[in-house]
């Protein structure tokens, strides 16, 4: 695997989108809550690059809240069926990029 982490999730991308031509870019977002508790859901992922990854979001819905009041977040891309995936925890503001419509 390439040690360069978003020129290895590229590779890995590729090789998604003939595992998944459905949805290749569906992965799991993790954000927190006030209380703390973590909440998942699948988001589509519009882009990425070294600046970070980009799904799209409403501000007023449960994710963009948590986002704006934590603005820490993860993700993780499961390619099951070629025994690969990507992980990212980052800053959601520097590395997540939301794209609030």
């Amino acid at each position: 695997m390439n040690p360069d982490p978003f020129q290895a999730f590229a590779e890995l991308y590729e090789l998604a989108k003939d595992a998944y031509p459905e949805e290749p870019n569906a992965a799991v977002l993790a954000t927190v809550g006030q209380d703390g508790r973590p909440s998942a859901r699948v988001v589509l992922l519009k882009g990425f690059s070294p600046e970070g990854f980009v799904f799209y979001t409403n501000l007023e819905s449960r994710k963009g809240r948590e986002l704006r009041a934590h603005p820490v977040a993860a993700a993780e891309r499961s390619n099951q069926p070629i025994a690969n995936g990507a992980l990212l925890n980052s800053s959601a503001m520097t590395r997540l990029t939301a794209v609030y419509r």
